[in-house]
């Protein structure tokens, strides 16, 4: 794992008190990883046979915070191993983000919020480099949604919150179809 130790500062009679927590957020990391990979097996398997074995038994954790602070860095996982190696860096810091893989085995890092600013900014990771590349923006600013591949190989990025906390989704109207368009 990156880190080191989990120092914790909780009150105790009224007294901050250092806490290590480092062996139970391991024991929680490994209990979580596990059906992650399975998971994550199971869907390669849907893919093109070239790709399935450069793909398999590897996460890509991307982004997220510490605390109050947004990350950058990108790491994978190796189930086979159980090691974690860093990759690439997001170019700016995000949590509440999608991440989906493609058919290509690339993947598709979408919205999210910087701060308290949702974003509609997107990015691809390259497992071949390592690498974070900008790829078209969303039509809303948004984190907390929800991104699902289609069997067209396209993204739906659907629901979440906008910056200012109130649900963001396309809207439609009777007969008139979509008012606010979708990437095609």
């Amino acid at each position: 794992m990156l880190f080191r130790s989990c120092l914790v500062d909780l009150p105790v009679d009224g007294r901050p008190t250092q806490f290590d927590l480092t062996d139970q957020i391991r024991a929680a990391c490994s209990v979580l990883i596990d059906p992650i990979c399975k998971g994550i097996t199971k869907l390669i398997a849907t893919f093109d046979p070239e790709f399935q074995a450069r793909l398999k038994n590897r996460v890509l954790l991307a982004g997220g915070s510490v605390g109050a602070s947004l990350v950058t860095f990108a790491q994978v996982y190796d189930c086979r191993t159980g090691a974690f190696s860093l990759t690439g860096s997001l170019p700016e810091g995000r949590a509440y983000h999608s991440a989906t893989l493609l058919r290509n085995g690339k993947v598709l890092i979408a919205g999210g919020y910087n701060g308290n600013t949702a974003r509609a900014t997107a990015f691809l990771y390259d497992p071949a480099t390592g690498a974070f590349a900008p790829t078209g923006s969303l039509n809303f600013a948004r984190g907390y949604h929800s991104a699902t591949l289609l069997n067209n190989g396209k993204v739906l990025i659907a629901g979440g919150l906008d910056e200012t906390g109130i649900p963001s989704a396309p809207s439609f109207t009777a007969g008139g179809g979509p008012r606010a368009s979708m990437p095609g």
